[in-house]
């Protein structure tokens, strides 16, 4: 390694933004899962009505929310945590939805005409 290479090593606060994001695109695949019918995808298991895309929206702004108000508590701001959340890059293989947390509860899909 020469003077200009230096090896890059994760703060604490870079662990706790890494931990939230995680955290969000987590519960938020969990209770996902619990309610769409639609394909599983590179990024998880689709919507495949509208209902389910406002549950789904629904549920990712309560997840989003409660996880703000926790980043605030530890001195990340809002726009730092929506950047970890947007740069995010791990896996979710398997989400389990038991010990998912921040979810709401599913609501049965709304009946359609047929």
């Amino acid at each position: 390694m020469n003077e200009w290479e230096q090896e890059w090593k994760p703060t604490e606060r870079d662990n706790r933004l890494h931990q939230l994001a995680t955290r969000y695109h987590t519960e938020c695949e969990a209770y996902d899962q619990t309610v769409c019918t639609g394909p599983t995808g590179r990024d998880g298991i689709m919507p495949a009505t509208p209902h389910e895309m406002a549950l789904i929206n629904r549920n990712a702004h309560a997840v989003r929310k409660s996880l703000e108000e926790e980043a605030q508590r530890k001195g990340i701001g809002r726009e730092e945590l929506s950047r970890a959340i947007r740069r995010w890059h791990g896996s979710l293989p398997n989400v389990q939805v038991e010990g998912a947390e921040g979810c709401l509860q599913p609501q049965a899909p709304a009946p359609t005409g047929g």
